[in-house]
Parts: C-alpha cells; structure tokens; sequence
C-alpha cells in the first residue's frame, strides 16, 4: 500500500477481503492465474480458498 501512494495506477488497495473478492470476482476469468502472495495471518488463505474452482 506503501508504493500505491506515489504509484496509483500500478495497483490496488481493498479495506476488506471481502472486497477484494468482490473486485476479483468480477474482473478475472476462468482462464486467469491468479498468484495470492501474503501471509495466513493476513488472511491470504481464505482469499485463495474462495477462488478456486
């Protein structure tokens, strides 16, 4: 989030996992690959959970 302060357009920031499920969910296809890099105690593998298909 640090380098979305200076950098807006290379990324994005979500409040919540929910939220960037909902983002994630209407923006990739069944196609994608998605790399969910973060630690468990972040939550990462909840988000990685609810993408697979």
């Amino acid at each position: 989030s640090e380098g979305l302060r200076y950098i807006p357009e290379i990324g994005k920031s979500f409040s919540s996992k929910e939220e960037l499920l909902d983002y994630l969910n209407a923006n990739i296809s069944k196609d994608s690959v998605i790399l969910v890099k973060g630690s468990r105690s972040t939550g990462m593998d909840y988000i990685a959970d609810k993408l697979k298909v």
